[in-house]
């Protein structure tokens, strides 16, 4: 059972031949023999809007779209932080579907965007088969239909979709904020801090467990709970980490903030490894929030400031909801298997100074 609890360090992608020429440009695209064996088993969600898809295998798509609906497009692209392809493409896929959530609207269609290792062509079409699935197993999940995409070789693999999402109700923003509202997260902090720990063998089996498990939680069932409710503002949490995504919320809402450290849902083992000087390698750059945050002295050296600024991969979303209706919130986000967690608030900002997050 140790050797289950201390996995292994994740296998390095195969090196490249120093010697070999790769082109760049259209010169890097997979092989048509590699693109066409991974597709043919794919199924994807089929919706009669769409014309032209993956099956027709034209040059672009063709969707129609109805005048009652406006269109909702976003985009995410990061590279591979683990070597299972099915298992990344389910999260590639999922982390940009989150972003059409938070701004409530309903996944539609979907745009590949994908880099695979340099490899014999066989291995290629494998991974490429396997990422393909899980993302499609997401997608399909989602009522979102693969349309399309672009696939390249290089150094290592990597994933993104551009995804098309149809808005029929109120738009979520993160301007609709006011002082005295009451601030939610819907998932733990700490996926960047695990992997870390992961990319240097420390992790520990069951906390990689409860990493992934959250990572593949889609924020639709949240959305889904919350859209009959009155939601004055909403944001997902990624890369920026939770201050600096509430830091937006608050700057474009002109609002300040206080959250209490003690309350912040955090994954387990997270705060050990904070402990051993393991952080992501973007901490630096988000911790530049912390120049707009009030933080007593003796909260400095908590570990949970680290997992404030720590970015997220397929992170939860960020609400501000009325005092009044926060026990509805919280019970409808629940009853739909979301660990929604209060963590603080929303005050009156200064109109002489920039928004500011207190921590307490």
């Amino acid at each position: 059972m140790k050797r289950f609890d201390n996995l292994p360090a994740p296998m390095p992608a195969a090196p490249a031949n120093d010697d070999a020429m790769h082109c760049a440009g259209c010169g890097a695209k997979v092989g048509a023999t590699t693109l066409s064996h991974a597709l043919d088993a794919l199924r994807t969600e089929v919706r009669e809007d769409i014309e032209a898809g993956v099956a027709q295998g034209d040059d672009a798509a063709i969707i129609r779209w109805s005048g009652q609906y406006r269109l909702v497009q976003s985009v995410d692209y990061f590279p591979a932080f683990m070597d299972e392809p099915y298992l990344f493409g389910r999260v590639a896929a999922l982390h940009s579907l989150s972003d059409i959530y938070a701004m409530n609207a309903d996944p539609h269609s979907a745009l590949a965007t994908l880099c695979i290792p340099r490899h014999h062509p066989r291995l290629q079409g494998r991974d490429l088969r396997r990422l393909l699935a899980g993302a499609v197993d997401e997608l399909n999940r989602a009522h979102c239909t693969l349309v399309g995409g672009h696939t390249i070789e290089g150094p290592e693999m990597a994933a993104g979709f551009t995804i098309n999402g149809a808005l029929s109700g109120a738009a979520w923003s993160k301007n609709g904020a006011r002082p005295g509202q009451v601030l939610i997260i819907t998932k733990p902090l700490g996926v960047g801090i695990q992997l870390a720990a992961w990319m240097r063998n420390v992790h520990r089996g069951p906390d990689l467990d409860a990493t992934l498990a959250t990572m593949l939680q889609s924020n639709g069932p949240a959305r889904a709970a919350l859209s009959s409710l009155p939601l004055p503002a909403c944001t997902d949490i990624t890369g920026f980490g939770l201050l600096g995504h509430l830091l937006e919320l608050c700057q474009d809402s002109q609002v300040s903030a206080r959250i209490s450290l003690d309350t912040l849902p955090i994954l387990p083992g997270t705060l050990e490894h904070i402990r051993q000087g393991i952080h992501s390698t973007l901490r630096d750059s988000n911790d530049q929030v912390l120049g707009y945050c009030n933080i007593a002295p003796a909260l400095r050296e908590r570990p949970e400031l680290v997992a404030a600024t720590d970015p997220q991969t397929s992170g939860g979303l960020l609400l501000a909801v009325t005092r009044e209706c926060l026990d509805t919130t919280l019970e409808a986000l629940r009853g739909a298997g979301v660990d929604a967690i209060a963590i603080g608030e929303t005050l009156v900002k200064n109109h002489k100074a920039s928004s500011t997050i207190t921590l307490r």
